[in-house]
């Protein structure tokens, strides 16, 4: 019985002729622009969840000794403080280490003009350390090819739904248009989609495997005792939830592309009927 249901449902789903089939691709629209947004925003504030959407966080391993070592979390536009008095995250555009240093983590004082040396200060310019590499890694590792696509994947989808409303029997010519920039926009958005959630991946697998795996790898100098290396002084560990979100919106970008022919094909029948000129 469950089986005849859903080669029934698979039926009426992709019969051309439904309703369901002509509105089911723009439901894709929403979740694609979602997951678009969760990613480019992800660490720059503390809204429910943001803060555990990330690139990669960095841990310091060499002046944090407590069972709940605070850590440093980036996103493509922002930066997160992550410590036992809890999570402070902001756009990392146009910071210092210093201030982002005074801004993530409050209650560490930074030592100014202070020759002595103490817990505190040691480990404030440790905190100073790691939100420097942590922001050398974002500036120069991670390209934010997300922000471009989703634009293009914007431009595209206006395009098209513009084409769909416009007559190729008074509009020819802007019909033409329309329906040429939705097809190089939705297939460039597709391609910047898949750059960017690959390569995001990859670099972040990577700096991981580099900081945990790969002790005689210099990440940010190595400590080295009578010429043996010693324990990195800078551990990274990847997101996971930012590389699913980049996959998933890759994933319905293909899925919303594919339809697109479909829901032409749809336009060229009503076109057909209504005696519309033109190519279509």
């Amino acid at each position: 019985m469950a089986p005849q249901l859903v080669t029934k449902l698979a039926k009426l789903y992709f019969k051309p002729s439904t309703m369901l089939f002509g509105l089911a691709p723009y439901f894709l629209i929403v979740p694609i622009i979602v997951f678009h947004a969760l990613s480019l925003t992800s660490c720059v504030s503390t809204s429910p969840a943001i803060p555990n959407i990330y690139l990669i966080k960095l841990f310091d391993n060499l002046h944090n000794s407590s069972a709940d070592p605070l850590q440093v979390r980036i996103g493509y536009f922002g930066i997160c403080g992550i410590s036992a008095n809890g999570s402070i995250c902001q756009s990392s555009s146009g910071q210092s280490a210093e201030s982002l240093a005074t801004s993530l983590f409050p209650d560490i004082s930074l030592p100014i003009n202070n020759a002595t040396t103490n817990a505190t200060s040691t480990e404030a310019i440790a905190t100073t350390n790691l939100i420097s590499t942590a922001l050398d890694l974002q500036s120069g590792n991670f390209i934010a090819t997300f922000t471009a696509s989703g634009i293009l994947f914007t431009l595209g989808v206006v395009s098209f739904l513009l084409y769909l409303r416009t007559s190729w029997d008074t509009s020819p010519r802007r019909a033409s248009i329309l329906r040429r920039v939705a097809h190089v926009s939705l297939l460039g958005a597709g391609a910047l989609s898949f750059a960017g959630a690959l390569a995001a991946m990859q670099t972040a697998e990577a700096l991981e495997y580099a900081s945990v795996d790969l002790p005689e790898l210099v990440l940010s100098g190595s400590v080295k005792k009578d010429g043996v290396v010693g324990q990195q002084p800078i551990r990274i560990e990847a997101g996971t939830t930012l590389q699913v979100l980049q996959w998933l919106a890759f994933g319905l970008q293909v899925v919303f592309g594919a339809a697109v022919p479909l829901m032409e094909r749809g336009r060229r029948s009503a076109a057909s009927a209504e005696g519309w000129k033109g190519e279509v």
